[in-house]
């Protein structure tokens, strides 16, 4: 049994099973980073298209509201509500990002248990690492149009319903009328509530671009300096998960490799014991079969003396 050459054989092979073992566990530790990446690369993605989104939202919002009023009267009303929304967006969107982070971190951490490994405990994240300051944006921006005012809207009719009243004067003067009568005081009147109107219709127009103009701009802003805090906060999120996750995967492989050379030399100091024995009982087979030799010597000479006793 110790100079079996099939346990030699056996022995052998159970060893280099164990080492395509531990080199395939080792390997498998690689699979954290494939998972980390590709969440990362998609979770980058989905934060920075739902940031546009409720920005896209908050600008759609702010419109119809301009939509339906004066917005150089209700300017301060509006820009609060604008200002109220992004705040509102942001939290949201940071609050989302760093849920999905976690999740993420969850994922990660059983990709070693999926490689067969043990499993590990998830990076705990703050939630202060996906926090803002809004303290340096800018407010939303002040409208350089004005109200508009009373003198001006009845200057804006005096203008019209004079016009009005000289041109049918002047034809009513052909019948004998004088240019201001009846008939040329109410068109002018007429005359003067048209444009009236259409001062107003197209005042609103230009105030509303204007404040809608406003409103993409400051959005805009927004949206320029959250897209790079998000940015740099998820790269911050993927370092400390990249580290953490990192050293829990040098220290596997560095078990693995050390389980796998202590197995190689239990087997080596296997290989030697067994190799020592079977010398020293060669050693002592080779003491036996001398001792024999010997002994096979002796038997001529010891028969004669027998002999001649008997005599």
């Amino acid at each position: 049994m110790v100079n079996d050459p099939n346990l030699r054989d056996r022995l052998a092979s159970d060893l280099e099973r164990r080492k395509r073992e531990a080199q395939q566990a080792v390997q498998q530790t690689a699979l954290w980073q494939q998972v980390l990446g590709d969440g990362f690369n998609d979770l980058t993605a989905d934060v920075d298209h739902d940031l546009r989104t409720r920005f896209r939202t908050v600008t759609e919002d702010a419109e119809r509201q301009i939509d339906s009023c004066d917005p150089t009267a209700h300017w301060a009303e509006i820009g609060n509500d604008v200002e109220n929304a992004i705040a509102t967006a942001v939290g949201d969107n940071f609050v989302w990002a760093y849920q999905r982070s976690e999740a993420l971190a969850d994922d990660v951490a059983r990709s070693f248990a999926d490689a067969g490994l043990d499993s590990v405990l998830s990076a705990e994240l703050s939630p202060h690492v996906m926090g803002t300051d809004f303290g340096r944006l800018k407010a939303l921006g002040r409208m350089e149009s004005k109200p508009l005012r009373r003198g001006h809207k009845m200057i804006i009719g005096m203008r019209g319903s004079y016009g009005g009243v000289v041109m049918i004067g002047m034809l009513s003067s052909v019948v004998g009328l004088g240019l201001f009568n009846p008939l040329s005081v109410g068109a002018g009147l007429i005359l003067g509530r048209m444009a009236y109107k259409e001062d107003k219709q197209n005042r609103l127009l230009r105030v509303r671009s204007e404040a809608k103009a406003n409103v993409r701009r400051f959005v805009d802003d927004i949206s320029f300096v959250v897209s790079k805090q998000s940015r740099d906060r998820l790269k911050m999120i993927q370092r400390l998960l990249r580290d953490h996750y990192r050293e829990i995967a040098e220290e596997i492989t560095r078990s693995l490799t050390e389980s796998l050379q202590a197995t190689i030399a239990a087997a080596q100091v296997a290989e030697t014991e067994r190799d020592n024995r079977i010398r020293e009982l060669q050693r002592q087979l080779g003491i036996l079969s001398q001792v024999n030799d010997n002994l096979a010597g002796l038997e001529p000479t010891l028969t004669p003396r027998a002999s001649l006793g008997r005599a």
